[in-house]
């Protein structure tokens, strides 16, 4: 895990004996903008960003780390981040799967949602899923949860798992209905941690080359 950048600056404080439980660090602080819209756009620069405002527990020890995953190789950042948390803190990861509104194209994505299967087909997407996408290490329990179809309904979702720390993965350009979704994890009273996805640099050069 490279060194993270912390939001809002003034928390560092705070946040740095968080981090360390994990084996993590602090790096420059952002003393810029607070607000969760100013650590969205600074983790899509391609630094890993905590958003901590004011009113947010750090809780230490964890003990369940919620990692929000669109369901594409892109997404692995995030579970090697909750992997390498859970490894020293003993914490369980709970992998919430918030699918795309149009099924992803991505190399080695699953080609269908479990929205769009049969209560029949659950275990054997659920296994499929977890094997593709959620392997961690040796000892640390990962659990699979889908994501409510609604930002509403995933707010609820959300606040119902009670994390201590939610992770997910941001990429250098907005993907609409994911990261719609995926903004409901601001509106929960728990630390956030954006890394920057698989091929978010990769896609970025690409988008210099003149």
């Amino acid at each position: 895990m490279m060194p993270i950048v912390v939001v809002p600056g003034s928390a560092v404080s705070r946040v740095e004996p968080f981090l360390a439980a994990v084996g993590w660090q602090s790096a420059a602080v952002e003393e810029g903008d607070a607000t969760a819209k100013a650590a969205l756009s600074l983790a899509r620069s391609g630094r890993p960003v905590l958003f901590a405002p004011a009113g947010i527990d750090l809780r230490t020890p964890l003990r369940r780390i919620l990692v929000v995953h669109g369901g594409t190789r892109g997404d692995r950042p995030g579970i090697d981040a909750a992997d390498e948390a859970a490894v020293a803190s003993g914490a369980e990861v709970i992998v919430l799967h918030v699918p795309s509104p149009v099924p992803s194209r991505t190399s080695a994505s699953l080609p269908y949602r479990i929205s769009d299967h049969g209560t029949y087909d659950w275990e054997e997407w659920r296994d499929e899923f977890l094997r593709r996408f959620c392997r961690c290490s040796e000892g640390v329990e990962v659990s699979l949860l889908v994501g409510a179809a609604s930002a509403t309904g995933l707010r609820e979702q959300l606040r119902d798992e009670h994390a201590d720390l939610v992770i997910t993965s941001i990429t250098r350009r907005p993907e609409p209905g994911v990261d719609a979704a995926r903004e409901a994890v601001f509106d929960v009273a728990t630390p956030v941690l954006m890394v920057p996805s698989l091929g978010h640099d990769r896609r970025g050069r690409e988008a210099r080359r003149p």
